[in-house]
């Protein structure tokens, strides 16, 4: 990576599981999630699903796995089994809530430490996780690894219209513009967000595509998520939502050697 843009960005930051073990920053997350009209469930997690499909039998991974309420979903929908790594100790002490024996499973692990062991899984997902992660083309050989040939991994990021200049997300909540800017420009970016300062890296979306495909991967789909009308009552809303995308959204297929 190339490092910070110089100028632009906080000098102190942390790493995502140390960031959302801040007790404030915490609060504030988990607040924003309970919110009926967080982007996360009426965007992101929708989205997510419809490009998954049917996961009844699929043994499944979950990088990042956050407080992994994915899990109830999963055995609803007769899925196989499913495992969660999870770095922040806060995510995984709530997780705990979704273990159930016999199906799924809860490790606390940051995802650089991570090393596979199974190559069998069906489908390897990631929610919001890999813009908190420097070395991305390490991290998706350890998908391929963790996969049977011809599974499936599923992942979305923070847009990088957004990840590559945060000053809009700085500002006042009702933007009248989106500024994109240092898009080319690689590397760290350093957030104040929910109290805080995280740090996060900022690829563009043909980054994505090639580290996918030096990994051993087949491009099956991209999404900018287009927010589903359906899931907003509120118009203005919508139309808010429908200025800028939050997230990029792709799903690949290990090729079978």
């Amino acid at each position: 990576m190339e490092g910070v843009v110089e100028g632009r960005f906080p000098p102190m930051s942390k790493a995502g599981p140390d960031f959302y073990d801040n007790p404030g920053v915490f609060e504030i997350y988990s607040r924003h999630r309970a919110k009926p009209d967080c982007p996360n469930e009426t965007i992101e997690q929708p989205i997510l699903w419809k490009m998954m499909g049917s996961p009844q039998g699929l043994k499944i991974l979950d990088l990042g796995c956050g407080d992994a309420r994915v899990a109830r979903k999963f055995r609803e929908a007769k899925a196989g089994r499913y495992v969660g790594i999870e770095g922040s100790k806060r995510m995984y002490v709530m997780a705990q809530r979704y273990v159930l024996e016999g199906f799924s499973e809860i490790k606390l692990q940051r995802l650089e430490d991570f090393v596979p062991t199974d190559p069998t899984f069906d489908l390897v997902i990631s929610s919001l996780v890999f813009h908190y992660i420097e070395d991305l083309e390490e991290m998706f050989l350890k998908v391929n690894q963790s996969l049977r040939p011809g599974g499936r991994f599923i992942f979305s990021v923070e847009h990088p219209v957004i990840t590559s200049c945060h000053r809009s997300m700085e500002t006042s909540r009702l933007r009248e513009s989106w500024l994109v800017d240092d898009y080319f420009a690689r590397g760290e970016r350093r957030l104040n967000w929910m109290g805080d300062v995280v740090t996060k890296y900022h690829r563009t979306v043909e980054d994505f595509l090639d580290l996918l495909s030096r990994a051993g991967f087949r491009l099956e789909r991209l999404k900018e998520a287009e927010p589903p009308a359906e899931n907003f009552r509120d118009k203005e809303l919508l139309a808010r939502r429908l200025r800028i995308p939050l997230f990029l959204m792709i799903s690949a297929e290990k090729i079978s050697e």
